[in-house]
């Protein structure tokens, strides 16, 4: 944290009963500004208190006041009958996504209640610890056919916030409230990004299928009338034993690196290192050569490789230890520094904090699973980056958190938002890609290589990586 100024240093005095939940949260607050140091002390009082010369801001803690009684409990969760606060602040114009703000628990106001002694009503710490951790996950136990907890079942969905940075915005509420008080405070945004990754779920629709898949392609590509022929297909099949055929659909690799180079980025591709169940991993080998080929390429080319951890792995933790250890010997064989840093849960199987755990005791420093698949937006309410927290014990994670924003399938597919691949698709995700760039976040866009075979879905991750 960078000093003030001032020769004042900021105090923030915490109620002991939940010291170590709002000191996590306000390194992640404080985190994204520059200028500021602070330091916390604990306090027998109820309220969070910020202090800075003569002048104290209160922050009432709503949300803690009513966990504490029902930890993880249906009577913590915040009203559905949400109250929008009209803040028409002018230094918060262009950095709310809209003047009507939900809020989850507190009231709305900034007030003077004495000289020098102020309140905020709305309660910014309680609710972005209530979204960033998914602590409505870890109460309510509906769950899909996957075993995910669904976007519909969130209450930002229910109240339609999920497309909007809710807990960001609520920072930015805290920081105008700051300003307000301490007008000589000067705040240094971090600057908004664009990163792509690909989940390499299938690097190739035919160079790993055994003879009898092959077959059946054929079949399947004749029944649909597709373009691709009898000898084609096998063709590219059986010239893909040490690389993958230039000619096989799912084969995307060197036109997203292009694409994605042209505007001075660079992807991350996460790959699979297991098999265990045929209906829901990928049919390759990450040690197979042609495998190994494509990686090498990857990693040549600047761009980076992160763990895909196979469906099992989401609930068998010492597969995801092995797959890890797998993946890191394949990439090591190519590159002189073969550590995998970052995960994305294969299908996004994040069922609460003990995966995280198990990430971080794996080595793993960063996790990308944080979007819901059938919705985009803000599952975390935040388009920052967060240290993990888990709800259940009470501590903190050595993992970081990179939540995912937009997925091709959740906007394209029928068993989700059916928005096709056109404008009205493109129209939604830049809705998005807006909203981070507001709150200063990471626009965090995931696409599968193998949802690049029809026109339609190229142009349209075409036209979102150059709108960037």
């Amino acid at each position: 944290m960078a000093k003030l100024k001032s020769d004042l240093d900021m105090v923030i005095s915490i109620p002991k009963a939940y010291y170590q939940e709002i000191e996590w949260l306000l390194r992640w607050v404080f985190g994204r500004v520059g200028n500021l140091l602070y330091h916390c002390e604990p306090t027998d009082a109820g309220d969070v208190t910020i202090i800075l010369g003569r002048k104290r801001l209160s922050l009432p803690q709503t949300f803690f006041a009513a966990a504490r009684k029902d930890w993880l409990g249906t009577e913590s969760l915040p009203s559905e009958a949400l109250v929008n606060w009209h803040i028409d602040w002018p230094e918060l114009r262009g950095k709310l996504i809209s003047a009507q703000l939900p809020i989850l628990y507190g009231d709305e106001g900034l007030f003077e209640e004495t000289q020098g002694e102020f309140v905020l009503k709305l309660d910014v710490l309680g609710s972005c610890f209530f979204m960033l951790t998914r602590y409505e996950e870890m109460i309510h136990t509906i769950r899909d056919e996957y075993g995910r907890f669904s976007a519909s079942q969130s209450i930002a969905f229910r109240a339609g916030f999920l497309e909007r940075p809710l807990a960001d915005e609520y920072v930015e509420v805290l920081l105008a409230s700051l300003k307000r008080i301490w007008p000589d405070l000067k705040f240094t945004n971090r600057a908004a990004t664009f990163q792509i990754s690909h989940d390499v779920d299938e690097p190739a629709l035919y160079a790993f299928k055994s003879q009898t898949g092959i077959l059946k392609c054929v079949v399947r590509d004749i029944v649909k009338a597709r373009s691709q022929s009898l000898m084609n297909i096998l063709r590219v099949w059986l010239n893909s034993r040490t690389e993958i055929h230039p000619h096989d659909p799912y084969n995307t690799f060197a036109w997203i690196m292009e694409l994605v180079e042209a505007t001075n980025s660079r992807s991350t591709f996460y790959f699979l290192a297991g098999r265990y169940d045929s209906m829901h991993d990928g049919e390759y080998e990450i040690d197979h050569p042609a495998v190994g080929k494509l990686m090498a390429e990857i990693l040549r080319r600047g761009h980076k490789i992160g763990l895909h951890p196979s469906y099992a792995a989401a609930e068998k933790f010492a597969l995801l230890a092995a797959e890890k250890r797998r993946l890191e010997a394949a990439v090591n064989k190519m590159s002189e520094n073969g550590e995998i840093l970052g995960a994305r849960m294969h299908y996004l199987r994040w069922f609460g904090p003990h995966v995280w755990r198990a990430m971080a005791n794996n080595g793993l420093q960063h996790d990308a699973s944080l979007g819901f698949a059938d919705h985009i937006g803000f599952r975390c309410g935040t388009c920052h980056p967060f240290q993990g927290y888990d709800v259940v014990h009470n501590q903190t994670i050595d993992i970081v958190v990179h939540p995912l924003t937009v997925m091709d399938v959740s906007v394209i597919d029928p068993a989700y938002m059916a928005l096709g691949s056109g404008e009205a698709a493109f129209t939604r995700i830049d809705a998005i890609r807006k909203a981070c760039k507001k709150v200063n976040g990471d626009f965090t866009l995931l696409w599968h290589n193998s949802r690049l075979v029809h026109e339609a879905e190229r142009k349209l991750f075409q036209q979102i990586v150059q709108t960037m």
